[in-house]
């Protein structure tokens, strides 16, 4: 009895499991049936002109008990390339999608150059047909035209605009005797193997209204959450390594997200390089690299680098109303620097120890970060020589490290930051360095160094109101 009992139950399961086999197995064509779509529309970030896009993925999916037979899949589109189940075609079809199954398209944006120098918008359409019926998945992108560079030297004096942006593809080389100015309002995109090399001079003519921006070429998220846009994330292309230059200049200048930021390479004098009213961040190695020459910074903001910010290790370096900080902080890459570190020593290619002379100067400056300690000086007993001063400046700094190199500095004050205000997440990967009016910089600035740079990075007036305030923004 207990064996027939068994038997009838199993026999039982059986044949609901074919019935329902049979019922997943069936097509439907019910006219009604709708496939639904993961996105009504894929948007794609603005692209250079020729250049293909980051792949997005649309899933397709089947909400019912049934297969469901797509006649067809068709792009009407010609700035779009499609893959469907990992065929690339701009038609296909007919395809099956089992009963609560999905589909996966994954599709590509490729635009086409309008010779425009502003922004321009194509469209397309992903269509698809069930059982008489059409839906379709709209495809938007923005293109716009550049200047195309790639490796190359410029042999004479040559000067860049801004009607166009520039995307650089390799690395662009100033020749000796050559000078490349950039106007005001131009941009520079590099790609990963973009860089500047310059042998002769830099001259970057950026204004308040208009600066010169030098950052990497993409425009999209990497697929973190929150999502990263790549124009945040360090190491997107080479940066800016000044030879044996002289006489070099950029004003009201952003560069960003590079591997090496700017260095002034050469020991040779007189190797000189002025930033005025500079912002310069996020780099996987350091933001500004001295090795010689005369360096001198005036209202710039220099933040976020995996190693040291600013990295001081031969020649003459003067910081005027600067901020220097460090909260670099990303998943896959460790802080090793502190956000300001000088040496009187460097190290050879071979690995070998070469001395050097430092001479650093810093007022009405802060330098400041995560870490306690955000300047430190690294002095070797090998016979270069290392004078520093840092005048009414506001540092993280231990307090067992202080000297007479230090005239009327605040140690370890509140920096006083804008985004430190900010609730968690509620700008991720932004920083605002603007002071608030509990920051110890406020008011603690020596006015003679503030009239001799009276415009902060705002371009407003830091001396109009009689206070002066530590860094490169004055409090309002």
């Amino acid at each position: 009895m207990q064996r027939r009992t068994i038997f009838l139950f199993l026999l039982f399961l059986a044949v609901l499991s074919g019935l329902s086999s049979c019922r997943e197995d069936r097509f439907s064509d019910d006219p009604s049936c709708r496939l639904r779509f993961s996105a009504d529309t894929l948007r794609f970030d603005t692209l250079f002109a020729e250049r293909g896009s980051a792949t997005k993925l649309l899933k397709v999916y089947n909400d019912y008990s049934n297969r469901l037979k797509i006649n067809s899949i068709t792009l009407d589109g010609k700035s779009f390339r499609v893959n469907v189940d990992g065929v690339a075609a701009d038609s296909c079809g007919p395809l099956v999608l089992h009963a609560h199954d999905s589909l996966l398209v994954y599709v590509q944006s490729m635009v086409e150059d309008a010779a425009s120098a502003a922004p321009y918008r194509v469209t397309g359409q992903l269509r698809f047909e069930l059982n008489g019926h059409r839906q379709a998945v709209g495809l938007e992108a923005w293109g716009r035209s550049a200047h195309r560079v790639g490796a190359s030297v410029i042999s004479r004096d040559t000067t860049w605009t801004g009607e166009l942006p520039f995307l650089v593809f390799d690395t662009v080389t100033v020749a000796e005797g050559a000078t490349l100015t950039i106007t005001e309002g131009t941009t520079l995109y590099f790609t990963n193997r973009g860089g500047l090399q310059v042998y002769g001079a830099l001259r970057c003519e950026g204004t308040v209204e208009k600066p010169v921006v030098m950052r990497g070429d993409r425009s999209d998220c990497m697929n973190t959450l929150p999502p990263l846009p790549y124009d945040l994330s360090p190491g997107q292309w080479r940066g800016i390594r000044f030879r044996t230059s002289s006489d070099n200049r950029m004003a009201w200048t952003e560069v960003r997200n590079s591997s090496d930021g700017v260095v002034l390479d050469s020991t040779a004098l007189p190797q000189s390089l002025e930033l005025d009213h500079c912002r310069m961040s996020n780099a996987t190695g350091c933001v500004l690299t001295q090795r010689g020459g005369t360096l001198r910074l005036l209202s710039c903001l220099l933040y976020n680098a995996a190693e040291n910010v600013i990295n001081v290790q031969a020649g003459t370096c003067e910081l005027v109303h600067c901020t220097v900080a460090n909260y670099y902080g990303f998943s896959w890459s460790s802080r090793t620097g502190s956000s300001l570190r000088i040496a009187n020593y460097m190290h050879t290619d071979r690995g070998d120890l070469l001395p050097t002379d430092v001479t650093f100067s810093a007022v009405n400056c802060m330098v400041t970060g995560a870490w306690t300690n955000e300047f430190t000086i690294d002095q070797a007993d090998a016979g270069g020589t290392l004078d520093y001063t840092l005048r009414k400046c506001m540092l993280n700094k231990r307090l067992s490290d202080i000297s007479a190199h230090y005239d009327n500095c605040i140690f370890n004050g509140k920096s006083g930051f804008v985004f430190e205000d900010w609730e968690e997440g509620e700008h991720p990967f932004l920083y605002d360095f603007h002071l608030t009016s509990a920051s110890s910089a406020v008011g603690g600035a020596l006015k003679s160094a503030a009239e001799s740079c009276p415009l902060d990075l705002d371009g407003k007036d830091r001396t109009a109101d009689g206070q002066y305030d530590l860094g490169c923004y004055a409090y309002r």
